[in-house]
């Protein structure tokens, strides 16, 4: 995968090749220690993008006040960073 694009604002992003935008949202992520990130996925594939914020709360503030997607807790299964998907 290319090295990661953070981006500011959810709008700086262009979905025109994205078919299911989904936001996988880590705390503490290997690559990013002490941060929450939101990285966009196209269905199951990650991409480069990458949203950073302090805290998972204002990661949910930001995306409750930004975009009409909704937050789905993460499974058994997931890795114990994840924190749910925003679809």
């Amino acid at each position: 995968m290319e090295k990661d694009k953070i981006v500011e604002e959810i709008t700086q992003v262009n979905y025109s090749t994205i078919e299911v935008p989904m936001y996988a949202v880590y705390q503490s992520h290997p690559d990013y220690p002490d941060k929450c990130i939101a990285r966009l996925y196209n269905a199951d594939k990650p991409t480069n993008i990458v949203i950073i914020k302090d805290t998972a709360d204002k990661m949910q503030e930001y995306f409750d006040k930004l975009t009409p997607f909704i937050f789905l807790e993460r499974g058994a299964g997931d890795v114990p960073e994840l924190l749910g998907v925003w679809v």
